[in-house]
């Protein structure tokens, strides 16, 4: 197949750079070649890009090895584009009874895929086809007059091969535009048996979809959502970032009603709840960004006193996994969220007061030097805690100024290996906690910390008060 491909690919690049000096051409000989040309090259493309398993194979990872040549076929096809471009300019210049734009609609369906699958980085890539991908997409955007990749992946195709106009089980923009006839084109490839076994196929789909923005990601949830939902599913943790950043991308581009509608997001909740369990430290910042993203649309107000609601279960959830976590890695992880979660619950963080303080303390006493990250995003989550709990902050203001006079200690006695403006940055954060301790509790705080706040002897002073 390669070989007959191969050969294909240079008679046709032979053929076109011929024809693009030859100024003698009818114009039924242009419109024959640039319609019967680009179902050629939709034959090519396959061909090319079709990536077949091995027998016996069980197609889980793929290595370099598994796609021999491609990357330099791929060249061929997008020097190919070049000159097919630049010859139905040219002729859709010199003659004016040729209606050049559908030829070149047809043109930019057939190479996105391709392209798509080479912008980047890949097994089956090379920095010549990168370039030369590249090079096609900018040729691409400046012919249709596309500022973006998103406007040129949502042109009307109306007039273009395939025409599917009377399906009425797509929407008007998945029909008519480049990115919903390329969705329905992978659809096959991209079901839960067999998008493994199209490797080339999933990245041009993830790759398109992050280029698709608000509003016009809307118009394809029904054909991308799926797809986003298996890489999630998947055991290897490749494929999970890959799905939990495609979502990160819907859910900040889809309009909230679209993700409502049909329990989309209660799926997407669903499945990123059993991410949190997870214990990779790659995987876990993307999932709490995505879990925040898709609580907003599902609660609308979390602090309301008395309920009870999905921001319960999460935080409960993320509470348990960060006590007594021994991994410095996971503490910082851990840690980042809080303080949004006690912000978006109010007064309501009040029920988990009892292991919220637990874990303040006990991330305070454990330095995760040089960074004292960990250290840092409680401090932030104790100054939101003090916000929204102060009518009942009183029966916890001398814990936590326990704990601040510790922390102050510890750090003001030189024991700690950081740089100074990491130093200097935790006393202001337990500065800033004093002073709102005060404020929301002065009668608790009066003679305990007067002056806690002056530069010279924190810890001393602190102490002394206590």
């Amino acid at each position: 197949m390669y070989i007959v491909t191969e050969n294909l690919v240079v008679v046709q690049y032979d053929f076109f750079n011929q024809l693009a000096y030859n100024k003698c051409v009818l114009i039924k000989a242009c419109y024959k070649i640039m319609y019967i040309t680009c179902i050629q090259y939709h034959f090519i493309v396959l061909c090319v890009f079709t990536t077949e398993p091995e027998p016996f194979k069980e197609y889980t990872l793929y290595e370099t090895s598994d796609f021999p040549g491609v990357a330099d076929k791929a060249v061929l096809v997008f020097d190919l584009l070049k000159i097919l471009l630049k010859k139905i300019s040219q002729v859709g210049k010199s003659i004016k009874e040729l209606d050049q734009w559908p030829a070149m609609l047809h043109v930019c369906y057939v190479f996105m895929e391709p392209i798509s699958g080479h912008v980047q980085p890949n097994l089956w890539t090379n920095e010549t086809s990168q370039k030369t991908a590249k090079e096609c997409l900018d040729l691409l955007m400046k012919e249709f007059s596309c500022s973006t990749v998103c406007k040129l992946l949502n042109l009307d195709t109306k007039h273009v091969l395939p025409v599917i106009e009377n399906d009425t089980s797509y929407n008007t923009a998945v029909k008519r535009s480049v990115f919903g006839k390329l969705l329905i084109q992978w659809k096959s490839n991209l079901q839960r048996n067999s998008w493994k076994l199209n490797p080339v196929t999933a990245f041009s789909f993830r790759w398109c979809l992050c280029q698709v923005e608000f509003p016009h990601l809307s118009n394809f949830i029904e054909l991308t959502l799926p797809p986003v939902l298996q890489f999630l599913d998947d055991h290897t943790l490749e494929n999970k970032m890959s799905g939990t950043k495609c979502l990160i991308h819907m859910l900040n581009n889809c309009g909230a009603e679209e993700l409502r509608w049909n329990g989309r997001a209660e799926v997407i909740y669903s499945a990123l709840k059993q991410q949190l369990l997870l214990t990779e430290d790659l995987l876990l910042p993307l999932t709490h960004e995505t879990m925040l993203l898709v609580l907003k649309i599902l609660v609308t107000n979390p602090s309301e006193l008395g309920v009870t609601t999905k921001y319960d279960e999460v935080f409960t959830i993320l509470l348990q996994a960060a006590r007594h976590e021994n991994k410095l890695t996971l503490r910082r992880i851990h840690t980042q969220p809080l303080h949004v979660f006690i912000e978006e619950l109010g007064i309501n963080s009040v029920k988990y007061t009892k292991l919220i303080l637990e874990i303040f303390e006990e991330y305070l006493e454990i330095s995760d030097a040089p960074s004292e990250l960990s250290r840092l995003n409680v401090l932030l989550a104790i100054k939101s805690f003090i916000r929204v709990t102060y009518p009942r902050i009183n029966n916890y203001s001398r814990v936590l100024l326990k704990m601040m006079v510790k922390l102050l200690h510890e750090v003001t006695r030189k024991k700690l290996s950081i740089e100074d403006d990491v130093e200097k940055q935790l006393v202001n954060e337990c500065k800033e906690c004093i002073e709102l301790l005060k404020i929301v509790d002065e009668s608790s705080m009066q003679g305990s910390d007067s002056t806690c706040t002056k530069d010279e002897g924190p810890s001393q002073t602190c102490a002394d008060g206590n």
